[in-house]
């Protein structure tokens, strides 16, 4: 859980193991002079790479949603080790 600055979602989506809830600063609580990390929270969440918290009412629904989604990462992982593996038998056996 972060704020949606660019260098603390970097971090987050570099070392997280799990899928980083955003909460961007909104400048209609004077948190910031626009919304530039709403704007940018938004984009990776269309991406399907974050979950976004940006509006008080929502937050239960964000964590229950990023629970769902931990499954697909998890899912996801396992078929990118299987992929990894193919690959490196596939590699040697072309250069053995």
């Amino acid at each position: 859980v972060t704020h949606a600055g660019l260098g603390s979602t970097s971090l987050c989506l570099r070392y997280s193991k799990v899928k980083p809830i955003l909460f961007p600063r909104l400048s209609r609580f004077g948190e910031h002079v626009n919304d530039h990390q709403l704007y940018f929270a938004e984009y990776l969440k269309f991406r399907g790479v974050v979950s976004v918290f940006d509006e008080p009412n929502n937050i239960e629904k964000v964590i229950k949603n990023n629970q769902y989604n931990q499954l697909l990462v998890r899912r996801y992982e396992a078929d990118l080790k299987r992929r990894r593996f193919k690959l490196i038998n596939y590699l040697h056996s072309v250069t053995s």
